[in-house]
């Protein structure tokens, strides 16, 4: 796959993903309350598989975020962004780091190790 149609594939993916997940916190916000929410879910063991799956992949994530990092405050602050607001903070994150991998590099396969590994050195 090309670097510009990957790079535009997970830009309109990371766009999509931000605005439904910030369109289903507010309708879910304006309705109940975000604690009774997670009481409903755990009283569910399908609710619970669900969450643990999803803050599995969230963590899986967040290792490939701490490795760009460079500094501490950074891997942390994005650890609890992601604790806090998953899939918003990772697609907030995927469209920063396409951006910088755009400003940071020369070519578009530097491009994309840029994007993967962050900058190096």
């Amino acid at each position: 796959m090309k670097t510009n149609v990957f790079k535009s594939l997970v830009k309109v993916y990371a766009i999509g993903v931000l605005g439904w997940m910030l369109w289903m916190t507010t309708q879910a916000s304006l309705k109940s309350n975000v604690v009774e929410g997670f009481k409903f879910l755990f009283q569910d063991d399908w609710g619970t598989a669900t969450l643990s799956d999803a803050y599995f992949t969230f963590y899986f994530v967040w290792f490939w975020m701490a490795y760009r990092t460079k500094s501490w405050a950074g891997k942390i602050a994005s650890f609890i962004a992601v604790t806090c607001l998953g899939s918003i903070a990772i697609a907030l994150y995927v469209l920063w780091a396409l951006k910088d991998s755009t400003r940071y590099a020369k070519s578009d396969d530097e491009a994309m190790k840029v994007f993967f590994l962050g900058k190096q050195g």
